[in-house]
């Protein structure tokens, strides 16, 4: 009987890792629909006007920030697309920005810089 047991509590631990594991993929797919739902239009925009991929840019937010609009690298890349403030600074004068105006937390702004 002890054998039986210990068996049963093992089946029940692995259904249970298998649970959390697919809970965990069927959130992280969610987010992901989410997060492109509100971002699509402007991705779709921003790609169309400097001629990108949307593809192509949906592929690096999910690399550098899955994304997360409030994600800060440990080197001090911002947002969605991770940029630097000081490549900011040099995307302001090429968009004809104020650099005061960029708010790289702005999901709309990153996306701008950054595509």
């Amino acid at each position: 009987m002890g054998k039986l047991k210990f068996k049963t509590v093992i089946i029940i631990i692995i259904l249970i890792c298998v649970l959390v594991i697919g809970a965990y993929y069927i959130g992280e797919q969610y987010r992901e629909k989410a997060a492109i739902e509100l971002y699509g239009d402007t991705i779709t925009k921003y790609c169309f006007e400097y001629g990108i991929d949307a593809n192509l840019v949906l592929a690096v937010i999910k690399a550098e920030s899955n994304f997360d609009q409030t994600a800060v690298s440990n080197k001090g890349a911002i947002g969605l697309m991770q940029i630097m403030p000081q490549t900011a600074k040099y995307i302001s004068v090429k968009l004809n920005m104020q650099y005061s105006q960029i708010n790289l937390f702005d999901y709309n702004t990153n996306l701008k810089c950054g595509i």
